[in-house]
């Protein structure tokens, strides 16, 4: 006779286990480091989005990172799967693709980076800069019905997060979470996944590259070199009211440690300012950084907070920062941003740090008795392959502050007769340089310290050029450049006080509704940098 179904389960139940909630996974782990060269080895995967663009994600160094796809099936307005990616299909064929969703990083270091940028499918060339995301339908912040609007032009199309495809009104909406119990790959059970970029705790990370708009949330507990995104609208891209901006405030962008850079080329927490103070398109952006920031470099406008404890934390970078502009002896004309799958930044001006008005800014860190410093190692490719003839830095000071810099090159390299560096006061004022006053004496003064004092507060630039180029603006002023080709070096600055955010720099607006108290830039130990906007500051 047989045996009843429930005796069955009862006998097979000690030794069979339940089945989990299966998916397929993307863990991508890096290759490591070089033992010759240092650099980190890389590892890619290449993937097509929901849109059908083909784009490749690098991981380098020791890096183990997951990678969560979202389906979001035809007109629907949900995320139905979480998954693996979509892989490019062969020639002459197509697939449905899905946008990478979230990505958590479960091991890494300093040296640690991730990129994803969309390729030209045919050379295969990485063209993060290209286009934009397109159009997300958001809550209108002055009222009335939703609108539609479009990420910024020339800030690359791929999307970090996902959107709807129901019919209008419910289209292209941002769907920045969803539900999930278990663990997912490398990634443990955190419950809800977000949208955007999750570092593990205890964790240090060296550079994260996006080429397109990134929503929902940034999170590391550690400290992190630089971060790069075409448009940044962590919080609720779905827009919040002008009601909700004054009154939530939600962390959407922390980390716990340092934060050297964070450049962006279209816009933080809005679509744009063409409004001015009346935008209707608010993400609700807000970051809080446990240390200090170098820079918040934004190229068209920000809305939202930003919050630097400037607390004492423990960096693996200590008082030295990298030159964020990428281009260098590996650089390739042909493909500008080719750097992007070996971890360099490069590829559009947005990005460069070539002129007074594109100067990277800087922190600056407490010694011992009271005296700060700062190292930055940058290099100059000056030749008419890559035309990278000068760098500018910048550093805010008040008047009467005293500051010292010294320019050597990398690794005991001679730098002497190839690079010089300058000073410029706020109003592009070249007020010293380590050339000698007196030309043919012999006097050895390139190399040595420049001591100066500011004549009145504002933000200080600092050029690097090759030597002869007096006016520091390369090919084209009035002493034009030489071709010395690649000059590692490194600037050393004290004296320029205990400078929380180096600066907070906006092509056109900055607006914090600072009004309600809720939102706001602070630094709450130390010093505040600079605030600079092209347009207005609200």
């Amino acid at each position: 006779m047989p045996r009843r179904v429930k005796v069955c389960q009862e006998a097979v139940r000690p030794v069979v286990e339940s089945l989990e909630q299966r998916v397929l996974l993307t863990t991508i782990v890096g290759g490591g480091i070089d033992p010759v060269t240092g650099l980190p080895l890389v590892t890619q995967r290449r993937y097509v989005d929901a849109a059908g663009h083909t784009a490749v994600i690098s991981v380098g160094g020791n890096t183990t990172a997951e990678f969560i796809f979202a389906h979001v099936p035809a007109m629907s307005g949900r995320i139905s799967a979480l998954g693996d990616l979509v892989p490019p299909p062969p020639p002459n064929m197509t697939v449905m693709g899905d946008d990478l969703f979230s990505i958590y990083v479960s091991q890494s270091d300093a040296n640690s980076f991730i990129s994803v940028t969309e390729i030209n499918t045919a050379n295969g060339n990485p063209i993060p800069f290209n286009g934009g995301a397109g159009g997300f339908r958001v809550n209108n912040a002055q009222g009335g019905p939703s609108v539609v609007v479009n990420a910024n032009g020339g800030t690359g199309q791929l999307l970090l997060g996902a959107r709807t495809k129901s019919p209008a009104p419910g289209d292209n909406i941002a769907i920045v979470s969803r539900t999930f119990s278990g663990a997912f790959g490398v990634r443990p059970d955190l419950g809800r996944v977000t949208a955007g970029l999750q570092i593990a705790p205890g964790l240090d990370f060296g550079k994260f590259f996006f080429g397109g708009t990134v929503i929902g949330q940034v999170v590391a507990t550690g400290s992190i070199d630089s971060i790069y995104a075409g448009n940044l609208w962590t919080g609720d891209a779905r827009g919040i009211t002008a009601a909700q901006f004054l009154s939530r405030r939600s962390i959407n962008f922390s980390i716990g440690g340092d934060l050297h850079s964070l450049l962006v080329s279209g816009s933080i927490g809005t679509h744009n300012d063409a409004a001015l103070d009346q935008p209707v398109f608010k993400s609700g952006f807000d970051a809080r950084v446990g240390g200090q920031i170098g820079q918040i470099s934004v190229g068209d406008s920000l809305i939202g907070g930003v919050d630097a404890i400037h607390g004492r934390v423990t960096s693996p970078f200590g008082a030295a920062l990298e030159e964020v502009e990428g281009r260098g002896i590996n650089s390739v004309p042909a493909s500008p941003a080719s750097g992007w799958f070996r971890g360099f930044l490069e590829g559009d001006a947005s990005v460069n740090n070539d002129t007074f008005a594109s100067a990277q800014a800087l922190p600056s860190y407490a010694g011992r008795k009271g005296r700060s410093t700062v190292t930055v190692f940058g290099q100059l490719q000056a030749d008419p392959r890559i035309t990278d003839y000068v760098d500018y830095y910048s550093m805010p000071l008040l008047a009467g502050q005293a500051m010292t810099v010294q320019l050597s090159g990398q690794g005991g390299l001679l730098t002497a007769g190839l690079i010089n560096i300058g000073i410029y006061d706020p109003d592009g004022r070249l007020v010293a340089t380590d050339y000698p006053n007196v030309p043919g004496l012999g006097l050895a003064v390139e190399g040595l310290p420049v001591r100066f004092v500011a004549d009145r507060p504002g933000l200080y630039r600092i050029a690097v050029a090759v030597a002869g180029d007096g006016d520091f603006n390369g090919p084209g002023g009035e002493f034009g450049a030489a071709n010395v080709g690649n000059v590692p070096y490194q600037v050393v600055i004290t004296g320029a006080g205990d400078v929380g955010i180096g600066g907070i720099l906006a092509v056109n607006n900055i607006q914090d509704g600072q009004t309600s108290s809720v939102y706001g830039f602070f630094v709450e130990n130390g010093d505040m940098g600079a605030i600079e906007a092209g347009g207005s500051v609200f």
